[in-house]
């Protein structure tokens, strides 16, 4: 199980020189990527991208690629003296066969073709993508291991309060059972306080209670609680993406606990009521993190 936080950092001589990668990954409905790469290396935003998505599903990326160093190939800017000279020269002629006051600025020099130089590229690109994309693969994987440390610490959270919400659940269904007999003894009662102590007819009563067991009873709810709890520990432990599976099971988990809550008179059921769904939001959180 992964978390979608985590870091992962790897560097490594190329044809253009020391590169270095850094990933960090917060939490993100789907996979996003915020990319800083050295200009010297945009062009290869989107191989990074790809070679990033065989690794992980889900996440905000955040991407931060370095050139420490550059090799000899890069030149930086250069300027042609030569081509410069004869557009002069050629400039100067026509205005002296016009009898135009010659005025050539470097600025106009510099706009001319072939006076600014291409600089020569840093490396064949075949060649810089597959040296990149072995330190991205690098950094991956020690972004992957950071958030399987962390999803190892959330799987631990979310095993204790699924096991706290296990006992409550078993609590309630002993509590159901026991609701019932406490409504027939006060039904009893009652009566005999509205009729000064003379007996009701027994069947009339067994009725009664009847009724209100088959309104108030919550066997269905706990049977697909626990049901919804056992497949949601078994997520668990898969080694899938499952952050979105896990959630839908709390809102059904949710959905149950609300109808038992809705159902129950009992005092004692609607505080395991507010206790279970207090666990539930705090996993609901914790599988917000899960990728």
């Amino acid at each position: 199980m992964r978390s979608m936080t985590g870091f992962g950092r790897s560097s490594g001589s190329t044809s253009v020189g020391q590169v270095s990668v850094e990933l960090k990954s917060v939490n993100h409905r789907y996979l996003d990527f915020a990319m800083r790469i050295t200009r010297d290396l945009l062009y290869l935003e989107e191989d990074v991208k790809a070679s990033l998505r065989e690794h992980v599903t889900r996440g905000r990326i955040e991407v931060s690629i370095k050139l420490a160093a550059r090799t000899q190939k890069h030149r930086g800017a250069e300027f042609s003296i030569e081509q410069a000279t004869e557009y002069r020269d050629r400039l100067l002629a026509i205005a002296e066969r016009l009898a135009l006051r010659p005025e050539v600025t470097i600025e106009q020099l510099l706009a001319l073709p072939g006076v600014v130089l291409e600089p020569e590229p840093l490396a064949d690109n075949g060649e810089i993508i597959e040296e990149l994309r072995i330190i991205v693969r690098q950094a991956a994987q020690a972004l992957i291991e950071s958030r399987l440390a962390e999803g190892e610490r959330l799987k631990g959270d979310i095993f204790m309060r699924m096991g706290l919400i296990k006992q409550w659940v078993d609590r309630i269904n002993e509590r159901s059972s026991i609701s019932i007999d406490m409504y027939r003894q006060r039904l009893q009662d009652n009566i005999k306080v509205l009729t000064n102590g003379l007996m009701v007819d027994p069947s009339r009563l067994e009725v009664e209670v009847a009724i209100f067991a088959d309104r108030a009873s919550i066997v269905e709810e706990v049977v697909r609680l626990r049901a919804h709890l056992d497949n949601f520990r078994n997520f668990v432990q898969s080694t899938q993406a499952i952050g979105r599976k896990m959630d839908f099971y709390i809102q059904e988990m949710n959905r149950e606990v609300n109808t038992i809550g809705s159902k129950s008179q009992d005092a004692t059921i609607s505080q395991l009521v507010v206790e279970i769904k207090s666990e539930l939001e705090k996993v609901r959180e914790q599988v917000q993190n899960l990728e």
